[in-house]
């Protein structure tokens, strides 16, 4: 009776190193890549959302009024074998002089095909005057984030 208890244990054992051994290998077609093509600070939000649909990635969630300044950012998402997901873009205003974040948003991207790519901008405000730059950080369905493109430092008077 012990000799098959132990079978069984060693059999239980070994299927679960299988498992956590094949674990690597299935996570491996996942990818979520962003890369930043272009910038153009000093982009009122009315002219960000005055852009076609097609050409802006979200549509800015400030809820302040005016000619408010910002900074426009063209991204590049690459999602594979993510379809179905939401997959979670984090954009943010960075002081350049001590990388502090200012302003974040987040845009939920939802592929409909395993090898998906999507361009288009995304818009911040910035506070005021000084030397910014804009990091984008692009995770995979699971949550798992890595550093991100970020823009070259703009100054904004």
């Amino acid at each position: 009776m012990m000799n098959l208890s132990i079978h069984r244990l060693r059999r239980r054992h070994l299927a679960a190193l299988l498992i956590l051994a094949a674990l690597p290998a299935c996570e491996e077609g996942y990818r979520a890549d962003a890369e930043i093509t272009g910038m153009q600070a000093g982009i009122t939000r009315q002219q960000f959302e005055a852009l076609p649909d097609s050409v802006r990635l979200g549509k800015d969630s400030d809820d302040s009024r005016g000619e408010v300044q910002g900074v426009a950012v063209d991204v590049v998402v690459k999602l594979n074998a993510q379809k179905g997901h939401k997959v979670p873009l984090d954009y943010t205003l960075h002081d350049a002089r001590n990388d502090l974040p200012f302003v974040s948003r987040r845009l939920a991207m939802q592929p409909d095909q395993e090898q998906w790519t999507r361009s288009g901008r995304v818009w911040l405000p910035v506070p005021s005057p000084g030397t910014y730059y804009v990091q984008v950080v692009v995770a995979d369905s699971s949550g798992r984030k890595a550093d991100g493109p970020r823009t070259d430092d703009f100054t904004v008077q």
